[in-house]
């Protein structure tokens, strides 16, 4: 089946990706029949759509919980539905069903779909791979993103796929190492949505103790606490006398030991 191009809904400023179909070249028969891990998948798809937006010098898109549900619910309502269909079964468009889901006062919003590939790199492949969905990875008027999985083994295609895609008026995201969900290392980079609103910046490791007001930069490193576990990033941006919060957490883990032996000649 061939890919519906783009609509635009120009008076709310709203990108909507219609109803595409994206094979991949797959059979029904050639799909694993193992069930995968949703969240591992999810995030491996967030992941992959900021290395490849970062490829293109473009800023990495915040994961955004109501964004996420409902990329989960999509997924879940195509997967047992047998279809693909940026309507749901409830008759909700995405201007009505991320607002349901949470997720209001944007000013742009996005959906891509796909569905037959095993792997969220299949997945991001389609997208690629597809202009119109491929413009919609890359729209620089997102700052926000979830992502969506679902597997039904009695389903044509079995696997599930979506990217919600958002921004929000008066939000600043702030995105650590590109939203991976991990680092070794206690230096991180940072993303911190702004340009063209945010005159200073401070941060904060505990969003008690803070750094010095500086002047606003969208790109810097940051020093994250030292140990193991979940490490937050506070962030709060300055113009005038409003001041506006975000934050962001990344997993820090021991760095893999390292154990040299003296070369012994006899």
């Amino acid at each position: 089946m061939p890919n519906l191009p783009p609509h635009q809904l120009t008076p709310l400023r709203v990108v909507v990706l219609l109803c595409a179909l994206l094979l991949l070249g797959l059979s029904p028969n050639s799909i694993s029949a193992t069930t995968p891990d949703p969240a591992t998948l999810t995030q491996q798809v967030i992941e992959l759509t900021n290395a490849e937006r970062s490829t293109l010098g473009l800023p990495p898109l915040k994961g955004q919980v109501n964004l996420q549900d409902a990329a989960m619910w999509i997924t879940a309502d195509n997967a047992a539905h047998n279809t693909l269909s940026h309507i749901d079964s409830l008759g909700r468009r995405i201007t009505q069903r991320y607002p349901d889901f949470g997720y209001t006062n944007y000013n742009w919003i996005g959906e891509n779909l796909t569905m037959g590939a095993s792997t969220a790199e299949g997945a991001l492949t389609s997208w690629i791979n597809s202009p119109g969905h491929y413009e919609t990875m890359l729209k620089a008027d997102f700052c926000e993103m979830g992502a969506g999985y679902a597997y039904n083994a009695n389903s044509a295609y079995k696997h599930y796929w979506a990217q919600s895609f958002g921004c929000r008026f008066g939000v600043h995201p702030v995105v650590i190492n590109r939203e991976a969900a991990t680092t070794s290392t206690t230096t991180v980079a940072l993303y911190i949505y702004g340009t063209g609103w945010a005159q200073e910046v401070r941060l904060s490791n505990d969003g008690v103790n803070w750094s010095a007001w500086e002047p606003y930069q969208p790109e810097r490193n940051w020093t994250l606490a030292p140990g193991s576990g979940t490490r937050t990033v506070y962030v709060e941006l300055r113009n005038g006398s409003t001041v506006r919060s975000a934050q962001d957490s990344i997993d820090l883990r021991d760095a893999p030991y390292r154990v040299f032996l003296p070369l012994v000649q006899r």
